[in-house]
């Protein structure tokens, strides 16, 4: 019983030090984590709204320059960081500036990039879903409920749309 049990822990242990290896981290980085939520550095109702404009586009440059989206296990926490901000910074700009929850701020950039990668000829030999993954989607069912989100198609009917565009284009 003992050896049984031992095994499952060391097999536990070792699923989740791959899953999420986030969680085994040590070092500076812990430490570091709670520094980035300084509360007199959360913003308030007195932000004035040239700054929400501008921390708008500065996080409209960053995502189209860096893409950040590309990276499918993007957090609100590694954006603000590269957006030099503090989560609840981003999340209110976000929520409020964009009017849409993180999710779908990010999803809706990976979106335009699959739209943008599947007409490409170099991508005509992949599969659907292995451009939606290029683009950022770290599931099949998670790319396929943002794109009908967005942009109210399947990725089929956005082809097939796409394609008659195309053609009539070339007539």
């Amino acid at each position: 019983l003992l050896y049984i049990v031992f095994s499952l822990t060391v097999f536990c242990l070792g699923y989740f030090a791959i899953r999420e290896p986030e969680i085994f981290k040590m070092g500076p980085e812990i430490e570091e984590e709670p520094a980035a939520i300084l509360p007199e550095a959360t913003p308030n109702k007195e932000t004035p709204e040239e700054d929400w404009e501008e921390m708008k586009e500065k996080l409209k440059s960053l995502m189209e320059q860096d893409r950040p989206y590309l990276n499918p296990k993007l957090t609100l926490g590694i954006l603000a960081e590269k957006a030099d901000t503090n989560v609840h910074t981003l999340s209110r700009v976000i929520n409020d500036g964009f009017g849409v929850n993180f999710n779908d701020f990010v999803n809706g950039y990976r979106v335009d990039e699959f739209k943008a990668r599947v007409l490409e000829e170099e991508y005509r030999n992949h599969t659907l879903l292995s451009v939606a993954l290029m683009a950022g989607f770290n599931s099949k069912t998670a790319f396929n409920r943002s794109f009908k989100k967005i942009t109210q198609l399947t990725p089929r009917e956005y082809l097939k749309q796409e394609g008659a565009e195309e053609k009539s284009a070339t007539s």
